[in-house]
């Protein structure tokens, strides 16, 4: 008995639809007389997957554009002279400190003081999933894990 093209293409397709890239949650956290974001392992199916990002962006809830609202702005580029080893061998991170000096990333917007009241949001990105958190600073925050 032979099978119908149309029912082997519905099989073909749910493995496919199965593939999504998750997110990965990231929490504002104290880190002494600084702050800065934890950032939490992608749950697997065999294991967990600890994100390595390579973009950072940081901005105030204002209102304003990008240009007046980004306050922290980094990130790690693809290639440098044609040689990626820099992205594929970046570190997984489990913290981020604000303004923290990350070995090779090019900053784009330095780290600007944050303003008491002001609600901000933090976005981070490894390439293929991304992570976000809001916070407001002077509000108490989580200590940072160790």
């Amino acid at each position: 008995m032979r099978s119908r093209p149309s029912a082997l293409l519905l099989l073909a397709i749910p493995p496919l639809g199965g593939c999504t890239l998750e997110s990965f949650d990231v929490t504002a956290c104290q880190a002494g007389e600084t702050f800065g974001f934890a950032i939490a392992p992608i749950e697997g199916v065999f294991s967990d997957y600890q994100p390595r990002p390579s973009e950072i962006w940081i901005r105030s809830n204002d209102g304003s554009d990008y240009r007046e609202a980004v306050v922290w702005a980094a990130r790690l580029p693809y290639t440098v002279n044609g040689d990626n080893s820099a992205y594929d061998t970046r570190p997984s991170r489990q913290l981020i400190v604000y303004g923290e000096q990350l070995p090779r990333w090019n900053v784009n917007h330095g780290p600007k003081p944050l303003a008491d009241g002001q609600a901000y949001s933090a976005h981070f990105s490894d390439g293929g999933h991304n992570g976000s958190a809001e916070f407001e600073m002077g509000k108490p925050l989580p200590a940072c894990p160790r």
